[in-house]
């Protein structure tokens, strides 16, 4: 069967993998996303990984191909970067041109919220839907379009470049914006959110887990978990947040499903309630009353966003 690869770069951690067109991972390996060193530097550390992986577990197999999930805003067409808010080392950076190099082997590559939706409607939940919606939810925030059968990414591959979109005037920073999507809904602006809340619980006098140091998202829901009023409110605010722009893009492409990444795999339990209501007090009561809206089960599954920029584009052998 056709060997593959996937490269899962992301502003905390960057995943390799060895897989097969149909979605199976042969074997993967992650680490920290080195923040300070170059990104070709790291693009060599990936390309080491993955010929270790492949001596490892697919000895003798040609690889033909390497898909990779990168952070947008991402050019498909150019193979380079925009300005991606949280790595700004990658600015500008010609990614498919120096990994092809490096790997001697073609290269696919989408923006993360685009390779995730292709993958899900691959091999995921989208596998019979006509219109979804696949959402990032992670370090940052962004919108796959899965419309009328196939993957809309614009002519520059910008379509669903959400997080950039300012929904209120002031609150969290993300993507340059105060109040943006992405400050509202990503890992970094949900820290910022609970610091602030931090504060304005001492100045009521009232006891909360938020006020200790070095604050992490993990954190702010475990801490919710366990009943502290002020997480609560974060999450709250994060819930009601998700049900405005869910009801935004119901209202603008009339999708069938939406499915949420990373922090909505891990915690739609806590934002469901209120994400819902919000969602049905803000879109067309036809559109909301349709729409499903669930977490990934593909993203427990190593690198298979990364691994289906490559298999959408490789033909079996």
């Amino acid at each position: 069967m056709t060997l593959l690869a996937g490269l899962d770069i992301g502003g905390t951690r960057i995943g390799v993998c060895l897989g097969r067109k149909n979605g199976a991972v042969i074997a993967s390996q992650s680490f920290p996303t080195p923040q300070a060193q170059a990104p070709s530097a790291t693009l060599s550390q990936c390309v080491l990984i993955l010929r270790e992986l492949q001596e490892r577990h697919a000895r003798g197999e040609t690889l033909h191909a390497i898909g990779a999930a990168v952070p947008g805003p991402f050019d498909p067409k150019s193979g380079s970067f925009g300005d991606v808010p949280n790595m700004p080392r990658w600015h500008g950076f010609d990614f498919r041109t120096q990994l092809t190099e490096l790997a001697g082997c073609p290269v696919f590559a989408r923006n993360d919220a685009n390779a995730s939706m292709l993958a899900e409607a691959l091999w995921g939940s989208a596998q019979d839907v006509s219109n979804a919606i696949f959402l990032t939810f992670s370090t940052g925030f962004g919108a796959g379009l899965w419309l009328d059968g196939r993957l809309y990414e614009g002519p520059r591959g910008l379509a669903g470049e959400i997080g950039h979109l300012r929904l209120s005037e002031a609150g969290p920073v993300g993507f340059g914006k105060c109040g943006s999507v992405e400050a509202w809904l990503s890992g970094p602006g949900i820290v910022q959110q609970a610091e602030l809340e931090a504060l304005c619980a001492k100045q009521r006098g009232e006891e909360t887990k938020l006020s200790e140091p070095h604050l992490r998202t993990e954190f702010v829901f475990e801490v919710a978990r366990l009943g502290d009023v002020a997480a609560l409110r974060v999450i709250q605010q994060v819930a009601k947040k998700l049900g405005q722009t869910i009801a935004i893009l119901a209202d603008l492409f009339d999708p069938e499903l939406v499915i949420l990444g990373t922090i909505g795999i891990a915690h739609y339990d806590l934002l469901e309630a209120e994400t819902r209501r919000v969602l049905h007090e803000e879109a067309l009561e036809l559109t909301a009353r349709g729409l499903r809206i669930q977490p990934s089960q593909l993203q427990l599954r190593e690198h298979r966003a990364a691994l289906a920029s490559a298999a959408s584009e490789v033909q079996p052998t």
